[in-house]
């Protein structure tokens, strides 16, 4: 998600031109393809992803990322904030609907 938005930034800063809506939902779909192979690699993946939606988009693009090399680790430290909150939530609503958490109250911690 972050990789996605942050690519419309930078077609957006290159060019005045609007982006179409087949375009806007071919590189979220390619965002999410990209995000299964880069996994494993929470920290530097949403600018590896960013790098390669810029290479793989063309029209002039290839080194679209590097207008954003500066903010490489506001980029790297949203997409590990996102990666990090998702799996808590997911897991705790999991958790929920399976039965497995249970509410305790304010003393059993004191």
């Amino acid at each position: 998600m972050v990789a996605a938005i942050a690519f419309i930034v930078v077609i957006k800063s290159k060019s005045s031109l609007d982006i179409p809506m087949a375009d806007i939902f071919s590189i979220g779909l390619r965002a999410l393809l990209i995000s299964f192979f880069l996994a494993r690699h929470p920290g530097e993946g949403a600018y590896t992803a960013l790098a390669v939606l810029c290479l793989g988009y063309g029209r002039g693009f290839e080194t679209g990322y590097l207008i954003l090399k500066p903010l490489a680790f506001y980029l790297i430290a949203v997409g590990t904030f996102l990666d990090v909150m998702i799996a808590s939530f997911s897991s705790y609503a999991l958790a929920r609907i399976s039965g497995f958490q249970e509410e305790k109250s304010v003393r059993h911690f004191i």
